[in-house]
């Protein structure tokens, strides 16, 4: 169609738009726009109340913009879309959020499925009875009724990890009271009414969960005390105990893999632990140094291996235990030497120091 251009409507009635009906789109009848002659059918369809692109039609524009202070809202023919609300809040399927000045809100109605989640055409892990395959993380309620958050990430086959919390905190803190800040603070609260008390005692605050055995188990715990709950009860019941070693001379060895320790002090005995040194490794205790190439830097890094915590306690245990043996061997020497004055003695002076109370081994 060419422009209108000193012409008179009656000359160029093909150039005029219009619609052809009588009275127009009067009420909340859609009717297209079409040229002078009906030749040409539009995409816009105008009412009174409102108007519409016909099907596969498309709008362009570089800014919608509320009409008013009222916000904007994009449906679907539900009714059920997002809002943007005057001030900067978008809000998906809901109208206002008290508690947000600026920020998203997603209302996921009685859904119990992905409130967000993540995807990438890079990604197929196959774990399609958790997600569909290019999905590499998503959230959704950690409980169907009661809510909660659950956060989960994703990764191929052949990747060890799938979730990673990173802190960039702008200085250190190095206070070690229960006012220490760190750079990943993870707080565990108990609510009553509107607001938050002091937690139950004895309250389980932290867990670590994985999948073995047929089910979720949890494999370290921590309470309300401070105390750090581990399980230790490998398969075959006793695993990891030491009974066939000097416990006494691997913890010191284990002691000596860091000469520099602030305190140390070497006897003459190290010598023959030197010489003598258990494998930490093969014990579990220590973990074997691993080389890799750091990822942010490209370059080849050596890391030291971690101490076993729960395997070094398991030691500890052995250790005493194995020098209450040789104590009560030594006794039982002593015993036999002194048969009518060596009980006497040996009360008298475990009475002085304290321990009167406690029981020698059965000879």
């Amino acid at each position: 169609m060419a422009a209108l251009t000193s012409q008179k409507v009656r000359a160029s009635y093909e150039q005029v738009l219009h619609v052809d009906r009588d009275g127009g789109g009067n009420g909340t009848t859609l009717v297209s726009v079409k040229d002078g002659d009906n030749g040409t059918t539009f995409a816009l369809q105008l009412a009174t109340d409102h108007i519409a692109l016909t099907d596969g039609s498309y709008m362009q524009a570089d800014k919608i913009k509320a009409r008013d202070g009222d916000g904007l809202y994009l449906v679907e023919d539900a009714n059920i879309g997002l809002f943007i609300k005057d001030g900067g809040t978008v809000l998906l399927n809901d109208t206002a959020n008290t508690g947000m000045t600026i920020g998203l809100t997603i209302n996921q109605a009685a859904n119990d499925n992905e409130f967000l989640s993540g995807k990438s055409s890079d990604v197929a892990h196959g774990f399609t009875d958790f997600a569909e395959t290019d999905t590499f993380c998503f959230g959704q309620k950690a409980d169907v009724v009661a809510g909660g958050l659950n956060l989960t990430g994703i990764s191929e086959d052949g990747t060890s990890y799938a979730l990673i919390f990173r802190a960039c905190a702008g200085s250190a803190n190095t206070t070690k009271s229960t006012a220490a800040q760190a750079s990943i603070l993870m707080d565990g609260y108990e609510m009553q009414g509107t607001d938050m008390t002091n937690i139950t005692a004895d309250a389980n605050v932290w867990a670590l969960r994985t999948y073995k055995g047929g089910s979720i188990q949890v494999i370290v715990l921590a309470d309300e005390d401070g105390d750090i709950h581990t399980d230790s009860d490998q398969t075959g019941g006793l695993a990891g105990t030491f009974d066939d070693m000097d416990d006494a001379a691997a913890v010191r060895a284990l002691t000596l893999r860091n000469p520099s320790a602030s305190g140390l002090i070497r006897s003459k005995f190290d010598d023959w632990i030197d010489r003598n040194r258990p494998d930490l490794t093969a014990m579990k205790i220590v973990g074997r140094p691993t080389v890799r190439v750091e990822p942010f830097t490209g370059k080849k890094a050596v890391h030291r291996g971690l101490i076993n915590q729960t395997g070094l306690i398991r030691l500890h245990n052995g250790a005493i235990w194995q020098e209450r043996l040789i104590n009560h061997a030594i006794v039982q020497t002593i015993r036999e030497l002194m048969p009518d004055r060596f009980d006497g003695i040996l009360k008298k002076n475990m009475e002085a120091l304290g321990i009167g109370h406690i029981n020698l081994l059965a000879a």
